[in-house]
């Protein structure tokens, strides 16, 4: 898993954000669908994840509320392949993670 701040902010001025992301994602690889876990920074409650397919094009996207959440991506309309999962809070991408889907 890779944990990302923004590059909008100089590192002195990093928000809370530096220190959350999506932890991993579960069972990887996968037959079915996975649960993602995500830990939103301190002070937001609503996020989105997005999951891109290894042409980079954008398959699925599930907005979610709460700070900590596992979340379960139905993966029915995914093919045999490695996906990416960004997920971001306020807009911020804060963490990025790669699964296995394999039929």
């Amino acid at each position: 898993m890779e944990c990302r701040t923004s590059d909008r902010f100089p590192s002195h001025q990093q928000p809370s954000h530096a220190n959350t992301c999506a932890k991993e994602v579960m069972p990887n690889p996968s037959r079915g669908p996975v649960a993602l876990a995500v830990r939103l920074p301190e002070g937001s409650d609503q996020g989105t994840v997005r999951v891109h397919d290894p042409m980079g094009r954008m398959v699925m996207e599930q907005r979610f509320t709460g700070n900590v959440q596992l979340i379960e991506l139905d993966t029915k309309g995914l093919g045999n392949g490695l996906f990416v999962a960004e997920v971001k809070a306020d807009g911020i991408l804060i963490g990025t993670t790669k699964f296995e889907i394999l039929r």
